[in-house]
Formats: C-alpha cells, structure tokens, sequence
C-alpha cells in the first residue's frame, strides 16, 4: 500500500514481529531487541530502532486498554547479595541451561526430519502424530499439552518443579511441530527453562525461585540467540533486581549454546567468538 523499497519492508516486518510479541507477552523493550537482534545474530539494526520501539509501546498500549492492563504474575526472585560464590555458582547454571537450550534445537529438528523420513503422506503423519500425542497425554496428564502456565508460576513464585517436568515439555512440543501443527516457541522455552532452573538451582544451592528466573533468561538467550532481549526480558519480568547475575547468564548462555536456534531461517552473520563474519545459517 505504501510502496515500500526491500530494506525498508524489512523493516515492517521488524515491526511486526516486535510488536506482537510485545502485545502477547507485555515486554515492549524486550520486544524491540528481540525483533532487532533475531534474523541475523550479531547485527543489530539500528535504523529500525525507532520504529520497533515505537510499533512495541503502540502495541503494548492497545493490548493494555483492552485487556484492562497487564498483571505481571511473576514475583520478584529472591536474589542474593553479590558475591563471589552465587556469581560461580549462577555460571554454572547458565552452562547447564545452554546445553538444555541445545538438546530443544536439536529435539525440534530431528523430530521433524525423523516423521518426514517415516511418513511422506502429511495427512497420514498428523493423524498417527495425534494419536502418538494422545497416547502420550494419558500416560503423563495434560500438564504439557497446553500453555504450561500454572507450572511456570509455580516454579517461578514458589520454587515448585519436578526434574523431568522440562524433558516432557520437550517430548510434546517437538512431537506437536514434526507432526504439523504450528504453535509459538516462546512459552514451552519459558516452561522449559524455568522448570529446569529451578530444579538445577535448588540442588546446586541457589534459592529454586531465582534459580527458576536463571533458567527462564538463559534458556532463552540460548535458543533464540538475543542476548540484549534476554538481558530486557530478566528487567521487564522480574524487576532488575540482581541484574548483574543475569547478564552473567545471558553471556554465559549466548557463548555456550553454539549456532543453533529454534528458527530454522535465522543466520549467524558473525562468529560468537570472534570478530569475524560467518554468514552461516542455524544448525
């Protein structure tokens, strides 16, 4: 309609994405990053900043007057003073988390390739799907077959997880998108990590409450490859409060968890290790 040149639709579409994540998850800055950062890692464009800031905060006050407002129903974790001990200790979570945000990349790959080798029909391959997804519901109960929120709040407000809880979660989100149905990957990484950080925390001395906060920044970090986002992410759901330890997650988490992604399109234009251009698509 407005006769936009290529790079400036590329811009739209920044604003697009920025804005309907802001209008779902009420995270405008994380939001403008996010778009910003995600469909080439290590570039951040600049020149769509304004517009994503500006389509994110629209967004965020349009769902906010229709939704009367949003409850944020995240507490604050209970983050330690800083130290040196909780600093070594949230490092080592946050390398833990990389390899979990790893292992989801690679389940949500290969269980794709692995149905499309078995089944060629697609309509015979989502019916046999479902049933397998059925199956799977009566053994494990449908705690894992929708939005997982109750599960999130319970380990994020009250330290509540079982250790498994983030491999089911695993199970049924890869099996939902090898068989063909589409949905978002945000939320079963925000269940994924907060479920494993908070069970990795609590055995590794951190209170499961943060140690849930960790996993859900540092999980994300590692699968969608946004650290500026992840960093906005941990300040608009959890306050800012120990800030410092979740930036250390997100670097840790960023260096660690390779050139993969939960987006098949999304391309590495530069190394995470060196100052070098790769240009290379996700693993």
């Amino acid at each position: 309609i407005f006769k936009l040149d290529e790079k400036d639709m590329n811009t739209a579409v920044m604003c697009g994405m920025g804005a309907l994540f802001s209008a779902l998850f009420g995270t405008p800055l994380t939001a403008s990053f996010f778009a910003m950062e995600v469909i080439a890692v290590g570039v951040l464009y600049y020149s769509a900043f304004v517009p994503c800031v500006v389509s994110s905060l629209s967004a965020f006050a349009i769902s906010w007057v229709l939704n009367g407002g949003f409850d944020n129903p995240y507490n604050e974790p209970a983050a330690p003073s800083l130290s040196l001990v909780p600093m070594l200790t949230v490092g080592g979570l946050a390398i833990l988390c990389a390899f979990v945000s790893i292992l989801f990349c690679l389940s949500m790959k290969y269980s794709k390739i692995l149905f499309e080798r078995l089944i060629k029909n697609p309509y015979i391959k989502m019916v046999l799907g479902s049933i397998l997804f059925i199956i799977f519901t009566l053994i494990f109960g449908n705690k894992y077959t929708g939005l997982g929120t109750e599960t999130i709040i319970k380990a994020i407000n009250s330290g509540q997880s079982h250790y498994y809880d983030c491999l089911l979660k695993m199970l049924f989100t890869a099996l939902t998108m090898a068989i063909g149905f589409k949905g978002g990957e945000i939320v079963p990484t925000i269940f994924i990590g907060s479920t494993f950080g908070c069970a990795a925390g609590s055995i590794m001395g951190l209170d499961p409450t943060f140690g849930a906060a960790i996993g859900v920044v540092s999980v994300f970090c590692g699968v969608v490859n946004c650290p500026i986002a992840s960093v906005m992410l941990s300040v608009e759901l959890f306050g800012g409060k120990g800030i410092e330890y979740f930036v250390v997650a997100v670097c840790i988490s960023y260096m660690l968890s390779g050139y993969y992604s939960i987006y098949e399109s999304q391309r590495f234009a530069y190394s995470k290790l060196h100052a070098e251009y790769v240009n290379m698509k996700a693993n």
